[in-house]
């Protein structure tokens, strides 16, 4: 049930002078009655409001009757009266004494647990007993919010939750001292924490949520603590790309310590928290022992039967799994999640649609991205937006609409910054990046990717991005220092995650415009098993196409000539499959060069005046320029 309505501070004088004076014009009677029918809200049932002001029917009619005919309230088809204005309730709520007013809510809070004794509506009920404390006691007004904020989240409603559990917690502690004890204060703080990281507000959560771990450990209560311990650092879901690559030693330490601390007995608890760990370490570069992690939580999970920590343990699994080598074994499990009827997390279906894209499935991908918008998890993530924005970006680059790709790009971007996404700023960059190269707006952008390469040594991929934009940006000197030291090891410097073939479709574009025939040779051996597959950045939805094509490029380099044909005309034949135009206008610049150099001007310059036509048209400025640049002068 609504709060009554504030009135507006703004209200001009005289406007609030003419809703006293028509509340004014009832009887006294009438007017009593229709203040306590205020504290019911904007809406009311006549039974409640002649339960709380224990009169008799008839003088509650009478009154109703008399506030339709002053036009202060008017009678619903549903039996209900509704006050014609909010302005109109809360004068009328306004002009009830403190006492008055609590002792009404009280009233209210009775009758309705006594006219709904099956199904007592909570939230109404928690409003009017927290409205009432101290005449109501306080433990019993927590006791009501706090299950109506239950409630609240059953339904994905995370902001509602967090209002009651924020309500419940201040009856609680009506007077200074919390009147519950250890237990129930780690409960009431492990459900507001969670309700808030749900509501997408992370940095409010951790602070809920540690004071919840502390109360837990002096209650001597090991399920609250892992409870409150698991949403800490962004909670599950973080690896969908909000904590890529950082390490928490001291949430690593905590969680080893809850799971010390928890019976043999609570597989399911034990299952989340191995999967947590996990997941921790895999973020942290720490892939073997990730691994080891993993399949310790999916086999505490499916020995506990408990559905949720089976598909947190799948997707935790599947995240050790992430190298190109891996994708036939990530789609079993997508498929075994799948077909076990087990709802998915977001987690697991972030890598889902990750691994569509990288087995080219894209139509599918579509699906399953759409799912986030519109299935369970829209209402229970309100981080599901922020990933599906970042796929409609991606999807519009696909298919060259530069102007759609920015304005999702963008809305990614906001998105993340108020859900608090700890890498809002990497994930925005590298999609931009992307956009910005067709715009050919490269200027500048290697100083940020720079900058993001120091705070993420452990990625080396982003130095790779950098070179990659020094190069466009007519810098191959320093792009070519730039790969120095991951050139002088082979490139085993690389993680072979789920960046790897992102990165050497950058390399094969690299060393086909600096030359490097060793480098593109060891990069073609290495990809070459890769070359069913496409490259992606999955949890920061970047799609560069074709592994054949980056074959394409490398063999080129390598003086690999026909294999390259082979290569690029693999590509061009999966990118327009894809219905991806911008990415057959690249695979056929590609071919172009490659025609330049086998020899065969004629076809060359049929391709480019083909993909320097389209691109004019639809305004890639890169491509254009890149075909004009190849194509021969006149005469």
């Amino acid at each position: 049930m609504p709060e009554p309505s504030a009135p507006d501070p703004d209200l001009p004088a005289d406007v609030r002078a003419a809703i006293g004076r028509r509340c004014g014009l009832v009887a006294d009677d009438t007017r009593r009655i229709l203040s306590a029918a205020a504290v019911l809200g904007r809406t009311f049932e006549p039974a409640v409001l002649v339960a709380v002001t224990r009169l008799p029917p008839d003088a509650v009619d009478a009154a109703l009757a008399d506030g339709e005919a002053c036009e202060l309230v008017r009678a619903e088809a549903d039996g209900r009266y509704t006050f014609v204005h909010a302005l109109v309730e809360a004068t009328l709520y306004e002009g009830l004494g403190p006492t008055r007013r609590a002792r009404l809510h009280r009233a209210a809070a009775e009758a309705l647990e006594r006219l709904h004794p099956s199904h007592p509506p909570l939230a109404a009920i928690a409003h009017h007993c927290c409205s009432s404390v101290p005449l109501t006691e306080p433990g019993r007004a927590a006791a009501y919010a706090q299950r109506a904020g239950c409630e609240a989240g059953e339904r994905g409603a995370w902001e509602q939750a967090v209002d009651h559990f924020r309500r419940a917690l201040d009856a609680a502690r009506t007077g200074g001292a919390c009147c519950l004890d250890a237990r129930g204060e780690a409960t009431l703080l492990r459900d507001l924490g969670l309700a808030t990281l749900r509501a997408g507000h992370p940095d409010e959560a951790e602070d809920v949520l540690r004071l919840a771990v502390e109360r837990a450990r002096e209650a001597g209560e090991p399920s609250v603590m892992a409870d409150a311990a698991l949403g800490l650092g962004g909670g599950q879901e973080e690896s969908i790309g909000f904590r890529l690559l950082v390490t928490d030693p001291t949430l690593v330490a905590l969680l080893e310590d809850v799971l010390s601390a928890l019976p043999d007995h609570e597989l399911a608890r034990r299952a989340l928290v191995t999967a947590r760990l996990a997941g921790l370490h895999f973020d942290a570069g720490d892939g073997d022992r990730a691994r080891d992690l993993g399949t310790e939580a999916l086999d505490l999970a499916e020995r506990s039967g408990d559905p949720h920590a089976v598909a947190v343990a799948l997707a935790t699994r599947h995240q050790s799994l992430s190298g190109f080598d891996g994708l036939a074994e990530r789609l079993a499990l997508d498929a075994r999640l799948d077909e076990s009827g087990i709802a998915p997390t977001l987690q697991s279906q972030v890598w889902r649609i990750g691994d569509l894209l990288e087995a080219g499935r894209v139509a599918e991908a579509d699906r399953a991205a759409t799912a986030l918008e519109t299935g369970p998890l829209a209402s229970s993530h309100a981080r599901s937006r922020w990933y599906a924005a970042h796929y409609r970006a991606m999807r519009s680059l696909m298919a060259g609409d530069l102007d759609a790709a920015e304005r999702h790009a963008a809305e990614a971007a906001g998105l993340g910054a108020r859900l608090g996404a700890r890498t809002v700023g990497v994930s925005g960059a590298l999609q931009s990046l992307f956009i910005a190269r067709e715009r050919d707006r490269l200027a500048g952008v290697h100083e940020l990717l720079d900058a993001l390469a120091v705070r993420h040594r452990m990625q080396p991929g982003l130095a790779v991005a950098a070179a990659w934009v020094r190069l466009h940006n007519g810098l191959p000197d320093e792009a070519r220092e730039q790969l120095a030291p991951l050139a002088a090891g082979d490139f085993t410097a690389l993680p072979r995650g789920a960046t790897w073939t992102a990165a050497v479709t950058m390399l094969a574009d690299l060393y086909a415009g600096l030359g490097g025939g060793r480098e593109s040779e060891v990069l073609y051996r290495q990809a070459l098993a890769a070359r069913d597959h496409f490259a992606v950045v999955p949890r920061i939805v970047v799609f560069l196409g074709s592994m054949e094509q980056a074959l394409g490029n490398l063999a080129v380099t390598a003086g690999r000539l026909d294999a390259a044909v082979e290569h690029l005309d693999a590509a061009r034949a999966a990118h327009a499959l894809l219905d991806a135009p911008l990415l057959v206008a690249r695979t056929d610049l590609a071919r172009a060069r490659l025609a330049h150099l086998r020899g065969e001007p004629d076809a060359a310059d049929a391709l480019l005046a083909d993909v320097a036509a389209e691109a004019h048209a639809a305004g890639w400025a890169a491509i254009a320029r890149e075909a004009t640049a190849l194509r021969p002068a006149p005469g």
